[in-house]
């Protein structure tokens, strides 16, 4: 097994470099795009909160969930493409690049259509029988449903038709496209809903923006790939990418909709979308990741693993406090008092989990891009039934903080697992030295001394922001003379120049 000290992860010979940035600014420009979405989201919620109601938003929250989550049904093709491609792209392949996307947009469409011609036709059953809507809203809900089964072919598409982007570590015109798309889709929503639209209106501006992204991704790929407009599909690659593609995914909306009630989802939902902005971070070095992990082999692996673990984990505790210490106001004022008695403890759990669950993006990756994804799909099939009974009990119990709380457990088990298993096949060990050690302890207790504000009745906006702000002060000086070295410090001052200024670090940015 390979250990690797967390502390000794400098060496720049030990990755090429080319990847190594392109990585680190591919990261940031994944992360540029997912924020200007948050930020835009965070906009358009509360008028699409009180332009629905809380029932209808219960009601376009699971819709919205169902787009995501039927996704499934591309049984992890846009990775097995991204994968097979970036293997065929290293050797020069072309035309085998090509196969790979075209095998995996076949695979995905023997599945996924039927599924779409499934719910089309029983949307009305399903809503009658899987939610407990209120009967006003139930020809609605199947209408949107059947609306977001179209929707969803063309999100699941657009992963694959990104291939040539990612192998080629393009990650700025990936951004940019999901970028403008995003947007277009978030803003557009409470514009249609306002003129008069509702709920069916609005999971028709989604189904649309998701087709727009599929055109320009698909437009990239035959600049880039030309080869891609001459359907080339290979049986031979069928059964690898099966392997490589399947798992199995499931949602706690769909449990908490059927156990309780479409408000408590818009609770829920609330508390989840809050809860989930600590994974921005790991979602946007995810996307960089994976196609670095598929060219890469032997000790660059081990580095680029542990600097990813590391990175992370400095950046995520300090947003995760921050975001405890202002969530009660920040709900009040954007949501509603309502919102804020509701949905507050279920965003305290739920963030626990995703903040967690963050760290479990670089095992993941770094499986799939060993080829060892159907590790990933026997954990999760491990995890279900756990996870089924657990959400279905606690949510009967008590409702959107029972499915908070079942939702976060599983998060955790699973990043723990994912730990064990990336460490056992891929011969990992992330080790830490003594001062390490020490920095981590210190890091520890400064971000967990705020939070006995908490226990304060009702502390005021401005007491609430100031600690924040001298609590992220005071780490980031702790991190920056404890947790560093000199060498990861330099490192970050040169791409921060190469980022502010726009040009190359040393020559080596190669974007």
């Amino acid at each position: 097994m390979t250990k690797v000290l967390i502390t000794d992860i400098t060496g720049a010979a030990t990755v090429p470099e080319s990847i190594e940035t392109k990585v680190a600014v591919g990261s940031v420009w994944s992360l540029a795009s997912v924020g200007v979405t948050l930020v835009a989201s965070l906009i358009a919620t509360p008028f699409v909160l009180r332009g629905l109601g809380p029932e209808a938003y219960g009601v376009y929250a699971i819709v919205q969930v169902m787009i995501g989550y039927l996704a499934v049904a591309d049984i992890g093709m846009g990775d097995a493409s991204t994968r097979f491609a970036a293997a065929a792209f290293a050797r020069g392949e072309r035309h085998e690049e090509a196969s790979a996307l075209w095998t995996s947009l076949v695979i995905e469409a023997i599945v996924a259509l039927p599924l779409v011609l499934v719910v089309g036709l029983f949307a009305k059953p399903i809503v009658v029988h899987a939610f407990r809507l209120p009967s006003y809203l139930e020809n609605a809900a199947a209408a949107a449903l059947a609306i977001a089964a179209l929707g969803f072919l063309a999100k699941n598409a657009a992963t694959v038709f990104n291939t040539p982007q990612m192998v080629r570590l393009r990650f700025r015109s990936v951004a940019v496209i999901n970028t403008v798309c995003g947007v277009l889709q978030i803003g557009l929503v409470p514009v249609v809903i306002w003129m008069g639209g509702g709920l069916v209106s609005a999971v028709v501006v989604i189904a649309a923006a998701n087709t727009l992204n599929l055109l320009l991704h698909l437009q990239q790929a035959r600049v880039l790939l030309p080869e891609v407009t001459h359907p080339a599909p290979r049986r031979d690659l069928f059964r690898p990418m099966l392997r490589f593609g399947i798992a199995l995914v499931v949602s706690a909306f769909v449990i908490l909709a059927r156990f309780d009630s479409a408000r408590a989802v818009a609770y829920y939902a609330v508390a989840y979308t809050l809860a989930t902005i600590v994974a921005i971070i790991p979602r946007a070095v995810k996307g960089a990741l994976f196609p670095a992990f598929s060219q890469l082999e032997g000790s660059a692996v081990d580095r680029l693993y542990a600097r990813a673990v590391r990175s992370l984990s400095l950046v995520i505790a300090p947003v995760a406090v921050v975001m405890c210490l202002i969530a009660e106001p920040f709900l009040r004022i954007w949501a509603g008092a309502e919102y804020a008695r509701y949905s507050l403890w279920p965003f305290y759990v739920l963030l626990a989990g995703n903040a967690v669950g963050a760290l479990a993006h670089v095992p993941t990756v770094l499986l799939k891009g060993l080829g060892r994804a159907d590790v990933i799909a026997r954990l999760q099939i491990l995890e279900i039934v756990p996870f089924l009974v657990s959400a279905a009990l606690f949510t009967r119990w008590w409702g959107a903080l029972g499915a908070a709380a079942a939702w976060s457990l599983r998060m955790i088990l699973d990043t723990a697992l994912l730990f064990r298993v990336a460490s056992r096949y891929a011969h990992i060990s992330i080790d830490t030295s003594p001062r390490e050690r020490i920095g981590i302890a210190s890091a520890a207790a400064l971000l967990g001394a705020p939070l006995l504000l908490l226990a304060l009745p009702d502390p005021s906006i401005p007491v609430r922001v100031a600690v924040a702000v001298m609590t992220l002060i005071a780490y980031c000086a702790v991190a920056w003379r404890s947790l560093l070295t000199i060498g990861e410090r330099s490192r970050l001052i040169e791409m921060a120049e190469a980022l502010m200024w726009r040009r190359p670090a040393n020559n080596r940015l190669g974007v």
